[in-house]
Parts: C-alpha cells; structure tokens; sequence
C-alpha cells in the first residue's frame, strides 16, 4: 500500500502547483493592460490677470483628488488624463474650468469677481467704503433682507441677521421698545444700548420702558419705532470701537447706522411700487397657575352686617381661601359662588393682526433722483382696543446742480394714533389676576364712556 500511495500523492502535488501557476499568470495579464490604459499626462500651465501672474490659484482636476496651486510667477505642473476637466480658482476671481484635450502647455486669464469685490458699504459719518477695505467686524442688512419678513419695529429685522447682536422685544408690538446689545455688556452702569444714525444724523434713542411701578408709564416705544422699514436701503451694524470713533463716547456701545432710500439712479424714468402685507398674532403659550386657593392674604372670608361670606378683590395674592364654590358677595355687589376660573388669564388676550400698505414713487435722470413715499399701518393688539394706527410720509432725493455741488434732502413725517398701550412690564410679572376672578366683569367694569379700557 506504501509504494502505491506515494505515486499517486505526488501526482496530485503536481497538479495542484501546475493549476497555481495558471491562475497566477492568467491573473497578471489585465493588471499589465489596465496600468498601460490609465497612464496619465503632466500639463504645465500659467493663470495670469489682467495685471500678470497670479500666485497661489488652486488649479484641480474635476471629480478627483488631484490638485495644486500656482507658484510665484503663476505657473502650475499637473498630472491629468485626456478628456477631464480642469478647474481653476481665487479668491475674488470669477472660477473658471477648461476641458483638457491633450495640450502640452495652458495659460488661463482670470477675470475678477466685480459682484464681490466692488461691494460697498456704509459706514461712520455716512462714509462709503469697500467690504474688502475694512480693517473692523462689521455686519450690513440690505432692503431686501428687511424687506423680506414683514416687522412691525425696525430693531426686529435684526433677528437673526447679524452675528453678535443680542435682540429682546417687549410684548407691545409696534408701541414697545427693543433692547439691543451688540457684543455684550460694555458698561457698568448696564446701559447696552448702541447710538443710531439716520442718514448721518444721530437720533435721540432711548430703551422703552421696561420696569417702573407707575400705572401711567406705559410702552412708548422709542426712536426706531417712528422710523418705516419700507424707506430704508441698508443697515450697517459698527461692532469695533475702531468703526465707532468717529462717534466718540456716544458709540461705546457700537453703532448702528442707517440709510434711507433715495431714488434709483441706474434707472432712468418713472417707477411706481406698491406692497402689502397682512400678520396675524397668537398667543405662543400661557404660564401654568395653581386652581385651589383664590384671592386673599388669609384663608378666611371676611363678613358683612348681615352675616355674609365677602370677597372685596383688593388684592393680587392668591393665599385666599379653598375655591370650593362657597356662595359670596363679590365686590361689585353680586352673590357667587367662589369657584376657580382656570381660563381667567388667557381670556385677557386675543388674536392680533397687522396690516402694512406701502407705495413709492421714484424718478431717476443723470442730474437728479427724487422718491417720494406713503405707508399705512394698521395694528390690533392682544388686549382690548388695543390699537395702533399710523401714517408715515417721507420724501428725498438728490439733485446736481453743478459738477461739484450736489443737495441731499430727506424729510419724514408721522402721524401715530395709539389706543390703550399696555404698561411697563412688571406689573403683569407683580400682580396676576387671582384664580377666582371673571375676565369678563373685569372687562365690563373697567370700560370708559368711549368703550375703552
């Protein structure tokens, strides 16, 4: 069996590296063809400009991981297969790509990107000045980003808009004020707020009225509130004290200049534009109160001469006795049950609207640009009669009169009608209505003759 078996195994051993070796060489044959196919070319080449070389382009190959950028004098080395695409680019240049179809040598031109490098922007004491030339932060809102979500106060086009201010509205819509913080707090005396310039000019701008115990000092508002998004071309937002020098002492919180519009000068003629706008308010959410104890500082009801439970409503305090539907004499006179009203609170507001109508007219010529504009805000609030009408007239424009004299005017002018603003916000934080209380005998008893509130 020995001499039998040994014959036979190393036939098969044979076989088996006879089988390897063929496998092995018909496996190298593509791998030797596929690396002839894909050989790739080196392309020299110079990016220039109009004024000569450019340094530092990135210069890739489309679709792959193979790139590099230019040297000193503009020239670049590559390697790249016939038919791929080359792209080319810079900062400030307009990207450019070019089809290689197997030439030895490339020069690129690269156009500049006019769009982005002729940006101009406003800055202090109304001065116009390159984006790219600005040695401070600075952030800038066009009409159309104001313009693009209705606002009922200008500070709220901000929301969002420009990094590193802080925006916090009143609850009184276009009557209240906004507080605006731009890079944090840059006082002791915890005064935030930046100075606002109007076409060069600073305006008297003062925080709302946010605390005070007075029932007289209601939300008035400020400056900006008299001032129509509709009439504006652009917002510059100072961050730096550098941007803000000019200004002095005044600017220590930042600046935020604005300038209205003044007709378009690249168009020539009559033009005419009309926009509306229609916002609707809802309450978001409502805070989250206790229904067991009503109003009262002790846990007993007072009594008349007759014996009867009294509820006087002289106080805000909710630490009053168990509403357990206990008949009283409410203060108005009127026997109830002492039972919670889990809706009183939310029953105070309602829904508001705001609609907005605006037309401009403007004329443009080589001399002169005029506009002149209307709009008409009407506002309904979240309490009753809570209103707001207002009429905002403006008008400017510029005229040449001579080759090196040329008049700037503009002119605003506003009619506001408000109605029953609500008060400074700490006394709706102070004294809540107790849980006890009808919104609507509130609502009956406080009307005047007129119907207000």
């Amino acid at each position: 069996m020995r001499k039998v078996l040994r014959p036979i195994g190393l036939i098969l051993l044979s076989g088996t590296l006879c089988s390897a070796t063929q496998l092995f060489a018909a496996d190298n044959r593509p791998e030797t063809s596929e690396s002839i196919s894909q050989q790739k070319k080196q392309v020299t080449g110079t990016v220039v400009d109009e004024f000569g070389p450019v340094a530092g382009a990135t210069v890739s190959v489309k679709g792959t991981s193979e790139g590099t950028i230019t040297d000193m004098d503009g020239k670049f080395t590559i390697s790249v297969d016939e038919g791929s695409t080359l792209s080319i680019s810079f900062i400030g240049y307009v990207p450019q790509e070019i089809q290689y179809t197997g030439q030895a040598s490339l020069e690129i031109k690269l156009a500049e990107d006019t769009q982005k490098l002729d940006e101009v922007v406003v800055t202090a004491m109304g001065i116009k000045k390159e984006k790219r030339a600005l040695s401070y932060a600075m952030s800038e809102l066009k009409s159309d980003d104001i313009q693009m979500v209705p606002v009922q106060n200008v500070a709220n086009s901000l929301y969002g808009k420009a990094a590193g201010v802080r925006i916090s509205q009143t609850a009184a819509g276009p009557t209240g004020g906004t507080k605006i913080q731009i890079r944090g707090i840059n006082s002791v005396e915890g005064n935030t707020r930046p100075l606002i310039v109007v076409d060069g000019i600073p305006i008297n701008d003062t925080d709302s009225n946010w605390a005070g115990r007075e029932r007289n000092q209601t939300q008035q508002g400020s400056a900006l509130n008299d001032i129509n998004p509709d009439d504006i071309e652009s917002m510059s937002i100072l961050k730096g004290a550098n941007a803000a020098a000019l200004y002095g002492s005044r600017a220590t919180n930042g600046v935020i200049v604005i300038t209205t519009k003044r007709g378009d000068g690249a168009k020539k003629g009559l033009g005419i534009q009309v926009s509306t706008s229609y916002t609707y308010d809802q309450r978001a959410y409502m805070p989250e109160f206790q229904n067991v104890f009503g109003g009262g500082s002790t846990p007993y009801f007072s009594t008349n001469a007759n014996g009867e439970y009294m509820y006087t409503g002289s106080t805000y305090r909710s630490f009053g006795p168990r509403m357990d539907g206990t008949e009283v004499v409410w203060w108005d006179g009127v026997k109830r049950p002492f039972s919670p009203q889990p809706n009183n609170y939310r029953d105070i507001f309602k829904d508001g609207f705001t609609n907005n109508n605006s037309i401009s007219i403007t004329n443009g010529s080589e001399k002169n640009n005029i506009r002149v504009s209307y709009t008409n805000m009407n506002y309904s609030g979240y309490l009753e009669n809570f209103k707001q009408n207002k009429h905002n007239f403006s008008f400017s424009g510029n005229f040449k009169v001579h080759e090196r004299v040329t008049f700037d005017a503009s002119v605003s002018f506003n009619i506001s009608d408000t109605k029953n603003p609500p008060t400074r916000i700490d006394r709706v934080s102070n004294y809540p209505m107790p849980r006890n209380e009808i919104t609507q005998l509130w609502k009956d008893h406080y009307k005047n003759e007129g119907g207000y509130y």
